[in-house]
């Protein structure tokens, strides 16, 4: 952990000197880990191999099908859109 105003070449790691910020970010990356949902990774297909597209990857070749969509207010009062399978 760095502080980047202090150190913006992240030389200096400061995370032993602020344990209480790495355990509070620890628990926000578990919450998010908690609401994530599986990829939606399937075989490989041709028609999104990147040398039918000009050799970079694009997009539109296939349809993301999440089955619902939700609004839950979060803990810090934002509203986040949530898709599940």
């Amino acid at each position: 952990m760095y502080n980047l105003t202090a150190d913006p070449t992240e030389h200096h790691d400061v995370a032993k000197t602020h344990p209480h910020v790495v355990r509070d970010l620890l628990t926000r990356i578990a919450k998010h880990q908690e609401r994530m949902i599986a990829p939606n990774v399937a075989a490989e297909v041709e028609a999104g191999n990147p040398n039918g597209h000009g050799g970079v990857f694009a997009t539109g070749w296939c349809a993301a099908l999440p089955r619902k969509t939700e609004i839950e207010s979060a803990d810090d009062g934002w509203n986040v859109i949530v898709e599940g399978w």
